[in-house]
């Protein structure tokens, strides 16, 4: 016979579905909200790679340097 008494433990599981609820959220600020539009923008100036050269331009480089 089981026991009646006898905890479960859930904390996994509510803490599961409360981060991916806050996962959700943020996502669905920053794709359906103006100020998420902002955002994003703001992100991508702040983490695109100011390094990368496109092939093209670098091949008008090389015909430049000779």
């Amino acid at each position: 016979m089981k026991n009646l008494f006898e905890r479960n433990e859930n904390k996994l599981s509510i803490t599961a579905v409360v981060v991916g609820s806050l996962a959700a959220g943020a996502l669905a600020y920053l794709l359906f909200s103006e100020t998420g539009k902002y955002v994003r923008e703001q992100l991508t100036q702040r983490f695109r790679c100011n390094d990368y050269i496109d092939p093209a331009e670098k091949s008008e480089e090389v015909v430049a340097d000779e």
